[in-house]
């Protein structure tokens, strides 16, 4: 049996000259003791009571060795080549042309060519076993099936076009398939993986083709990518990426706002998991990390003040102080809203439509206006974030679609108790003793809570403090993540619940709205399993709602159409109050600056959650102090 014992130390140290070398980032989760790279595949359930294991994608291999065919430009929304140099649909938006670019090797100097994205994309088609959300994502993209065509295989849903070009062939159009697939915004990029590593294809008798061993089975212990490190060490204390001696991209023009040209400085990465933020923050403070999971506002603070080379999000860097150990300066100034970046899943009230009393919409909207967004995020987050005007994450790509939205629907920031009032007695209630009834029954806000999001927790605590000192008696149900994802959630089985589910859309705001639609409520009624609409929200409004989504669905991501039909459907959402947005979501993302400059920050973008493949921008701008 694994033991917890084996991850939790802070324990891992390396000399002087190697921290100068190297950049060291942080797995909040530990790594499967098997050395393993095959990413189609999550690793084996830990013993009960035990933490899942890493996913095989994070711990370094997606941010250093494997690299995206595009990076998602966040304040422009394109896709900006990196691997590929573009991607196009054609009138009907149901094929999509990708051409890779020339020139690019793998790190045993075969070539990257079209042969291996169909590779890797038939690997999905054909096996349904793999766990990866990628990889069903893109077999429920394309079209099924396959044909012998004079003696070949040839599969309905890809085609190859020589050596750089590749066919996408959908099942029904599609303007969001390339960004859905290869923009690696919220769940990731699809990765391409070398052909000749990974099990080939053999035809039975009938033609079909089956990948030996199947793909669900191949162990990949000695993983290689295009990208400018390759896998030196791999134990569960650490996992240790050299720097190649060479790299395709030098000298290369990228193009748009990503162009390295060089190899990055850093000669070694290291993922290192650690146990929880108060070993996190031990490493960070001695100069024995460099990038650290998201903290606490207490925890940043605390940080900081031991070490002013830690920097958040709007810090400028620090001067460095000579001498070993942590440095030491003035205290920092107080932390305000621009310390936290806003990472893309918006906090919100979620609520279950379905049960008395928030079946009334009016009861739904009593809720909303009792609430004071800008206490919640004061209070609640320390004001290391901002109000929600919208359901959207606020990137320069979706200030259009916002501005829109907010001009007739925005939230406001405090909160309007006659309006609430107002209703509540509409709807029958009355206070008695300060607590509002309705039939000598109070009236109960029971909150679902994931117990496992700390920084969420005080502002659970102050959204109940709200709605208690409104007349509700507020109750919050603490669960574990296990059975706020696996059983209240998907299921429908909470009245109230602080969550995220509008989390999706990060340049465009169709996939955060298709959440919603009535369909899935009728699809699913409440205790079968969905994680879209999970209030079952299904009425006249959702219909009409419903009806205006799909004419966005037909449009190209940039059309400019797009903002006055989102505030047309907005409005449903404003009418009928199925979901309650709350704040955008604070991420204080520490780094050391100690040994590296050029973290992604207020003043220069990027992303600090590392991740994602955006990783890879990130390590080409460090530069050695």
């Amino acid at each position: 049996m694994l033991s917890i014992l084996a991850w939790t130390s802070s324990g891992f140290t390396q000399d002087s000259g190697i921290l100068e070398k190297s950049v060291t980032f942080e797995l909040t989760q530990p790594l499967d003791a098997e050395q393993n790279f095959n990413w189609f595949m999550r690793p084996p359930s830990p013993p009960k009571g035990e933490p899942e294991r890493a996913s095989r994608r994070e711990s370094g291999a997606h941010q250093a060795m494997w690299e995206p065919l595009f990076v998602l430009d966040r304040e422009t929304g394109e896709l900006e080549g990196w691997l590929a140099e573009k991607i196009e649909a054609n009138a009907a938006m149901d094929e999509w042309t990708l051409t890779l670019r020339d020139g690019i090797e793998w790190s045993d100097d075969e070539a990257f060519d079209a042969g291996d994205v169909i590779h890797t994309v038939k690997m999905a088609l054909l096996d349904d076993t793999l766990s990866a959300l990628e990889a069903t994502e893109m077999r429920s993209a394309l079209k099924p099936g396959s044909s012998v065509v004079d003696g070949k295989v040839v599969h309905n849903g890809i085609e190859q076009d020589g050596d750089l070009t590749v066919i996408f062939k959908l099942r029904k159009p599609d303007p969001r398939f390339a960004l859905k697939h290869f923009g690696g915004a919220m769940f990731g990029s699809f990765l391409i993986m070398p052909e000749h590593k990974w099990p080939s294809t053999k035809t039975d008798k009938h033609g079909r083709e089956f990948f030996e061993p199947p793909v669900s089975q191949f162990v990949w212990q000695d993983p290689i990518g295009t990208g400018p490190y390759e896998l030196e060490s791999y134990d569960m204390s650490k996992v240790v990426w050299k720097r190649r001696t060479k790299w395709w991209g030098v000298g290369e023009e990228l193009g748009g706002m990503y162009d390295p040209t060089e190899l990055p400085e850093p000669e070694k990465l290291i993922w290192q998991p650690l146990a929880d933020e108060m070993a996190s923050k031990t490493l960070l403070v001695n100069n024995e990390l460099d990038a650290a999971r998201a903290y606490s506002r207490e925890t940043f603070l605390a940080a900081r003040s031991a070490n002013p080379a830690i920097v958040g999000w709007s810090d400028p860097v620090p001067p460095l102080n000579p001498g070993s150990g942590p440095a030491t300066g003035p205290a920092p100034s107080p932390v305000d809203a621009g310390l936290a970046w806003a990472e893309p899943c918006t906090r919100q009230l979620e609520i279950n439509t379905k049960v008395e009393p928030w079946n009334d919409p009016r009861m739904r909207k009593v809720l909303s206006l009792l609430i004071d967004r800008k206490k919640l995020a004061e209070i609640g987050y320390g004001g290391t974030t901002t109000p929600a005007r919208t359901m959207f994450y606020e990137t320069g790509a979706m200030t259009p679609v916002i501005e829109a939205v907010a001009e007739d629907f925005g939230l406001p920031e405090q909160a309007n108790i006659a309006e609430a009032e107002r209703l509540l007695s509409e709807v029958g209630y009355s206070k008695t003793a300060g607590v509002y009834h309705r039939n000598d029954k109070p009236l109960t806000a029971a909150i679902t809570v994931n117990d496992s999001v700390p920084t969420d927790k005080k502002a659970v605590d102050e959204l109940k403090a709200q709605l208690s000192a409104a007349g509700l008696e507020t109750v919050l149900q603490s669960v574990s993540n296990a059975d706020y994802w696996g059983r209240d959630i998907p299921t429908g089985d909470y009245a109230l619940a602080y969550g995220w589910l509008s989390c999706g859309s990060v340049v465009e705001p169709y996939t955060s709205m298709a959440r919603y639609r009535k369909s899935t409520a009728i699809k699913n009624p409440l205790g079968a399993r969905t994680f879209n609409n999970t209030g079952r929200w299904d009425s006249e409004a959702s219909a009409a709602f419903e009806a205006t989504l799909d004419e966005i669905a037909a449009l190209p991501v940039r059309d400019a159409a797009i903002p006055d039909l989102v505030a047309k459907a907005y409005k449903h959402i404003d009418e009928d109050t199925p979901f309650i947005p709350l704040v955008q979501t604070p991420r204080i993302v520490p780094f050391n600056t100690t040994n590296w400059t050029g973290w992604p920050s207020a003043a220069t973008g990027g992303v600090p959650m590392y991740t994602s493949g955006d990783a890879h921008l990130m390590v080409h701008r460090l530069k050695k102090r």
